[in-house]
């Protein structure tokens, strides 16, 4: 496996008014190099709206080794996709730092 550069990277979701995501955007952030990309379904309460969404996606987002991550408060779930050196108390504690409001219920493998 080649070697990935570090990188100054951290994405930054935008939302119209309507909540629908429109953009995804980079600050700066240290990434981690990556390994096998994983997958987990995060059970969640206290996700209200679209803002909601985009709060505890960003606090994901700014997890070294998180790629992805997609957030329903009508299902009350977030689907993350990250590097398998990423760990369920990494992706609970980013959820519940989001705010006081938010919890993590479960995380499972997708």
């Amino acid at each position: 496996m080649p070697e990935i550069d570090l990188k100054e990277e951290r994405r930054v979701l935008w939302y119209a008014s309507d909540g629908l995501k429109v953009k995804v955007g980079c600050l700066g952030k240290p990434t981690q190099q990556r390994g096998i990309s994983m997958r987990f379904t995060i059970k969640t309460s206290g996700l209200m709206c679209g803002h909601c969404d985009a709060t505890v996606e960003t606090a994901l987002l700014n997890v070294a080794g998180v790629t992805d991550a997609d957030a329903d408060h009508e299902t009350q779930t977030v689907q993350v996709e990250c590097a398998d050196t990423v760990t369920v108390e990494q992706l609970t504690a980013a959820v519940e730092g989001a705010g006081e409001k938010f919890h993590a219920l479960s995380v499972t493998a997708a």
